[in-house]
């Protein structure tokens, strides 16, 4: 099946580490995600949830596994079990979700790639979605760092 992908990136003013970890502490994920709750387990094979909504009745769910693990450099997280109240997409997918962050001049460029939309019309609209979701996440990530 032909895939298309949703690549994204922005430099922010703090190092690897600090960076890295803005991805791997559930408290910080909640902040700069807005998610109600999140569970992270973080290493090779770990867990990655993020649950957005009343615990006891979740709008949306997005669990992963964690299958690159390489700190502070490369997190991978694969395995989607993807959950919307609403709706669900109206296709299959295997998402790929993968956060590089490399050392730069200023900081840390932090780069997010989403593989695994389908190329077909069904998918078209939430794939839209996502290109404007990740926009909006790594806006709130760089307002959440310039804020700490």
């Amino acid at each position: 099946m032909e895939t298309r992908s949703i690549d994204d990136a922005i430099v922010l003013a703090a190092g690897p580490n600090q960076v890295f970890d803005l991805l791997i502490t559930p408290s910080r994920v909640r902040s700069w995600w807005g998610a109600s709750c999140a569970i992270i387990i973080p290493r090779l094979e770990g867990l990655w949830v993020a649950v957005w909504g009343q615990e006891d009745h979740p709008d949306f769910v997005s669990a992963h596994r964690i299958t690159r693990f390489d700190p502070p450099r490369l997190l991978e997280l694969t395995e989607l079990l993807y959950y919307a109240r609403s709706t669900a997409p109206p296709f299959e997918a295997r998402f790929i979700v993968t956060f590089r962050v490399d050392t730069v001049e200023d900081g840390s460029r932090l780069s997010v790639r989403q593989e695994g939309f389908p190329v077909d019309p069904a998918a078209d609209e939430f794939y839209q979605a996502c290109v404007a979701g990740w926009s909006q996440t790594l806006a709130s990530i760089r307002s959440h760092v310039e804020g700490d």
